[in-house]
């Protein structure tokens, strides 16, 4: 039977942005490559090496953990991310935009997925040729990064604000 996302190295997520970086804007972005990192938790320690505050740091949605990931981020002008590479991150300043980087701003996502100990079924290979991958809303999705509390406990019982922290 096939199988996916076996190693990180398995699944590549590539972010594509709408707009074309420029040398001059009101925000820098950064170019953040990540292995076997959940996207806050890579924000997180980008914030401490920087020595600024999480909140400044603009991206465009979570990428999965179990996969090797570029997305953009951005943080205002007048901020300065610390470039750096580690061996599971890695992150160097691309440009600049005027205006942050959001789910807005990102045109879609580029796949590249390894299938091993064997090849799929062809029909589903000529389904996924005509429409695509379809969203997946998985467990990156469902739990919080704050302690793994489930989000959707907030979102049945109504809390919306804490739902969406």
């Amino acid at each position: 039977m096939a199988k996916i996302k076996q190693k990180a190295e398995d699944f590549k997520v590539t972010e594509v942005l709408q707009e074309k970086l420029q040398s001059r804007g009101r925000h820098r972005v950064y170019r953040l490559w990540k292995k076997g990192l959940e996207t806050e938790e890579a924000l997180r320690k980008i914030a401490k090496l920087s020595g600024i505050p999480i909140k400044t740091i603009s991206h465009g949605g979570l990428k999965d953990k179990n996969a090797i990931t570029e997305q953009f981020i951005s943080v205002p002008e007048k901020f300065r991310l610390k470039e750096f590479s580690f061996p599971d991150l890695k992150l160097s300043f691309s440009g600049f935009l005027n205006r942050p980087i959001s789910p807005s701003i990102v045109k879609g996502n580029l796949f590249e997925i390894l299938v091993r100990n064997g090849k799929p079924p062809e029909d589903r290979i000529k389904i996924l040729e005509k429409q695509g991958i379809p969203n997946y809303y998985g467990e990156q999705r469902f739990t919080s990064v704050r302690g793994n509390e489930l989000f959707a406990r907030h979102l049945s019982s109504g809390d919306f604000k804490n739902a969406f922290l």
